[in-house]
């Protein structure tokens, strides 16, 4: 069987670190995978304790690193790991099931193009106990994956080699990471240049608690309550969802502009031109790349597209 690295980014972990390496451990290809830890710096005191034992049992590699924060310690590991078939990104505070990665590479062992896996998340509190949530579809207009945040989750990606090449292409700057993340750059990145596979079933248990860096979105009643306490009339959010849309579109025709499909070539170049280029905004405003749902976010979107707010 091929061979597929974890790639894991730990920060005063110590509460959950532990079941979590266990499940990673219990894998099915467990002989087939390798586990690497960057740590980022854990100030804790038994994170590193925690880890250093399961380094030297030989179960993980471990990375110690300065503290540079979730973001940039993912583009670390990913730019600088092994050569291997798959890769998958790993939190330190969930808990997957044995067949979380052999069902991911099962999907991806057909594709030969830059190709992403993603699932569906069991959202359970802080004990593993399933809670009453439903997790939410990621949405796959070229649209949606530029501008809309990103709901396919990290933890979930399992990818090929193909596509973590072309992740090689472009080396992120300090500035580019007030744009960037690691997996939404992922989720792009296959968007307009491979292929994306989404599992509605779950092999991951997503733990809920007060410490998550991001955590799930809330049922339906609960998200729409939040959303009203929540509005900003200013709608700052909507600006810096399509300055991070021109930002991505930029990357795109600069370093990747021969390897997006061809068929969405020309979405990339209008969305990149936008800023300063009223007819690419009439472009893509009159395009129909993106789901009409939330309606108010449709219609802000529209009008942010066509005025050049941003």
């Amino acid at each position: 069987m091929k061979q597929l690295v974890v790639l894991l980014s730990t920060y005063n972990g110590q509460r959950y670190l532990n079941k979590q390496l266990n499940s990673l451990l219990t894998q099915s290809i467990i002989n087939n995978m390798r586990i690497i830890v960057r740590d980022d710096g854990s100030t804790d005191g038994q994170t590193l304790s925690i880890l250093r034992q399961y380094k030297n049992e030989g179960l993980i590699d471990l990375w110690e690193r300065k503290n540079v924060g979730v973001i940039k310690s993912f583009f670390d590991l990913l730019l600088h790991a092994p050569d291997a078939d798959y890769y998958a990104f790993c939190d330190q505070d969930d808990f997957w099931l044995p067949l979380k990665l052999e069902k991911a590479v099962e999907k991806l062992e057909s594709h030969s193009e830059p190709s992403l896996y993603c699932s569906r998340k069991i959202i359970v509190d802080q004990n593993l106990k399933k809670l009453p949530r439903n997790d939410v579809v990621p949405l796959f207009g070229p649209l949606d994956a530029l501008m809309k945040r990103n709901v396919a989750s990290g933890c979930t990606m399992v990818f090929n080699q193909t596509l973590r090449n072309l992740c090689l292409k472009f080396t992120p700057s300090e500035d580019d990471f007030q744009n960037l993340y690691h997996d939404t750059w992922l989720f792009i990145l296959a968007r307009f240049t491979g292929t994306i596979i989404y599992d509605n079933n779950s092999y991951i248990l997503y733990r809920q608690h007060d410490h998550n860096v991001v955590g799930a979105i809330e049922g339906d009643n609960d998200l729409f309550i939040k959303r009203i306490r929540t509005f900003d009339w200013t709608f700052a959010r909507y600006r810096k969802r399509y300055k991070k849309a021109t930002f991505y579109a930029t990357i795109f025709s600069r370093y990747y502009d021969s390897d997006i499909k061809p068929e969405l070539r020309n979405w990339v170049h209008e969305v990149a031109k936008a800023r300063n280029s009223f007819s690419s905004r009439v472009r893509v405003f009159l395009s129909d790349g993106f789901t009409h749902t939330p309606l108010y976010e449709y219609l802000v979107f529209k009008a942010y597209i066509l005025l050049g707010w941003f």
